[in-house]
């Protein structure tokens, strides 16, 4: 095959995966939005969907439609905030995107003080 038509073929294919992502992902209105038990971002005028996945434990976000968040001690809370990697398991997110301010997120079944994500 040529570049002439393999280009429109790697184009189209790429438009229709954007689509059906885009289609499960974002509501394009906050009452749609809502109905579906998500929260508007209003700023990004941006639906941020439930999950279904929320509570269930998890070792890594990528077992989840979300983030995999973690339930530290108060024990565990004083050593990463002195910068220690925790070595733990968490439970699925309650939405697909990040929620705003800064927090640790499992990963490999760690969480770690130098790996934090801040969402405006």
């Amino acid at each position: 095959m040529n570049k002439k038509i393999i280009i429109p073929i790697i184009t189209v294919i790429l438009i229709v995966i954007t689509v059906v992502i885009c289609n499960q992902l974002i509501f394009t209105n906050k009452r749609s939005c809502e109905k579906e038990s998500g929260i508007w971002l209003k700023y990004e005028e941006l639906c941020n969907p439930a999950t279904l996945d929320m509570g269930k434990e998890c070792f890594d976000s990528n077992e989840c439609e979300g983030y995999c968040l973690p339930k530290l001690s108060e024990t565990e809370k004083k050593l990463f905030e002195k910068g220690e990697v925790i070595y733990t398991n968490g439970k699925c997110g309650a939405y697909k995107f990040g929620v705003g301010g800064c927090r640790a997120y499992v990963e490999n079944g760690k969480v770690d003080p130098n790996r934090i994500l801040c969402i405006n």
